[in-house]
């Protein structure tokens, strides 16, 4: 109550909040249980506080381990402000600016508390429809990853991958203007199966037309409709005409390792690029926690039929298991690093999480046991679309000089996502799942991934290509290069038709990746 009393512009605010609609000659909320046309069904006492119990809960959850420090009062305001507009009601003056500032030296539960009670329960925030409406506000303080998903949210599936469940993920918008393209199709999906391809432009969702800038995170909110119902999606495919598809969204797995050509289902890929040559071509998708171990026993089958060298393909990969990202860089590198008197652990990369205890508070990946092929020549494509833990293995091979880089410089993602966040001292069961940002990863040099919202194209973050290999094409080359390795995926071995990837010299990063292979005179004598 003390800190309500150093707040009298927030009591007497809500005081009146009843009679806003009268002030502000605003439509009155709707009642939709039998009552009087304009009145809201009152929110009892317990209610009330059990919904600020939880939120403020989950406040001091992500204050203290969100990866970089973030205000309480910020994510309390961003809230409350979210309630008001929702139940279409003024904001507070006050809350109309500094939130931090407003809300500084508050109990912070206390003002949810008060806020809820006196909006009531409309329709909007009926049960836990109000816990959906104060977390999306909180969210836009945060970064795109950390999400939350409620227990009916049909996302949830997907939440590690951070791909929507109907299979396509969005290019980051560059500008407030631009169109939404979606930059990747999972295969097996249903957006991959009703024909969706990268590249194409997301014109309508439901009915609605997709506003110009959205991002993944609002496109989970977008599509954040009841499991197994079809949702309605327009796309415009470049130069063409706009159609409409219906998506019912599914539970798929994606082929994390994928190779050049498709074979017959029972036989699955081709992985040689060049056969003369014996150059073998390997493309990671979402990463899996099995794909090292998938990909170790490929490289071993391959160099048993002679493999000279391998090209391995990044650029398309969102990341995914840290655990099967180490294994996959861990392949190309010994287990042990010549030391000052011993050998050393080789180690893939480190991380560091905020709020953790100390013995938790960094944690260091090694190279494992098993294969190794340390003196295989590897040349490694990545682009803007490299991330997480596609970077780390890029960062890996380069650090160790395993591999020459050729492409563009990759994203910059080198946050770690905990979706098995536990709220603090929960008394109650809650209703939704949090994913939260809570590391980040550092590169073996010691140099963090991380691109931060200051960074310029001149500071240190995200991995570069090797000198010489860098190969810089606009976005729309680039859109069209993604556009042609989906359609390279999807055709089937007794297809021959005829694909631009079919000339290596239409993917100009690929080519240079493989002329470079040609040039190396391995020692067959691998390891």
């Amino acid at each position: 109550m003390k800190a309500c009393s150093r707040r009298p512009w927030l009591l007497l605010f809500l005081a009146l909040s009843a009679l806003l609609p009268w002030f502000t000659q605003a439509a009155p909320p709707s009642r939709s249980d039998g009552g009087p046309p304009g009145s809201v069904r009152p929110i009892t006492q317990h209610e009330a506080r059990l919904f600020a119990d939880v939120l403020g809960k989950v406040i001091e959850t992500i204050a203290r381990r969100y990866y970089q420090p973030v205000a309480p009062e910020l994510l309390a305001g961003k809230a409350l402000v979210a309630l008001y507009e929702a139940a279409g009601v003024a904001v507070p003056v006050p809350l109309r600016g500094d939130l931090v500032a407003a809300l500084a030296g508050t109990d912070l539960r206390r003002e949810v508390f008060t806020a809820r009670k006196a909006l009531g329960n409309p329709e909007v925030l009926r049960g836990d429809r109000a816990y959906r409406v104060a977390l999306n506000g909180m969210v836009e303080v945060l970064d795109p990853h950390t999400q939350f998903f409620m227990h009916d949210d049909r996302l949830a599936a997907s939440a590690q991958t951070g791909s929507s469940a109907v299979g396509f993920i969005l290019e980051d918008p560059t500008g407030p203007n631009d169109p939404v393209w979606i930059r990747s199709v999972i295969l097996g999906s249903p957006a991959s199966q009703a024909g969706i391809l990268p590249g194409d432009e997301l014109v309508a969702v439901d009915g609605d037309a997709v506003p110009p800038g959205l991002t993944n995170a609002r496109l989970a909110r977008v599509l954040s409709v009841a499991p197994g119902r079809a949702c309605q999606v327009v796309v415009r495919p470049p130069g063409g005409t706009a159609r409409t598809v219906l998506l019912t969204p599914s539970l798929f797995e994606e082929e994390s390792l994928r190779g050049w050509r498709r074979l017959d289902e029972q036989s699955g890929w081709d992985y040689w690029l060049d056969r003369p040559r014996q150059i073998a071509y390997l493309r990671l998708g979402s990463i899996s926690t099995r794909v090292g171990d998938q990909m170790g026993h490929l490289l071993n089958w391959l160099q048993e039929a002679g493999l000279s060298g391998v090209v391995l393909d990044l650029r398309d990969c969102p990341g995914g298991a840290v655990f099967g990202a180490v294994e996959v860089a861990g392949l190309f590198l010994p287990a042990e690093q010549p030391g000052w008197i011993v050998a050393q652990r080789t180690q893939v990369a480190s991380a560091s999480y905020r709020g953790e205890s100390p013995e938790n508070r960094v944690e260091h990946h090694w190279v494992l046991g098993g294969f190794h092929f340390t003196e295989l020549p590897v040349s490694v494509l990545i682009g803007p679309t490299t991330t997480g833990g596609g970077e780390l293995i890029a960062a890996a091979l380069q650090d160790y000089g395993r591999a020459q880089l050729f492409g563009g410089r990759t994203r910059g993602k080198g946050t770690i996502q905990r979706s098995d966040v536990q709220i603090e001292n929960a008394q109650v069961a809650m209703p939704f799942t949090m994913t939260l940002t809570a590391g980040l990863f550092f590169r073996a040099s010691g140099q963090s991934l991380q691109r931060l919202p200051t960074h310029t194209e001149k500071d240190v973050w995200g991995v570069r290509p090797s000198p010489g290999c860098e190969i810089r094409l606009p976005p729309a080359e680039q859109r069209l290069q993604r556009r042609w390795r989906h359609l390279q995926d999807l055709r089937r071995e007794d297809d021959r038709t005829q694909l631009p990837l079919d000339r290596l010299e239409n993917d100009p990063v690929l080519h240079a990746a493989w002329r470079w292979l040609t040039q190396q005179r391995p020692d067959p004598a691998q390891h």
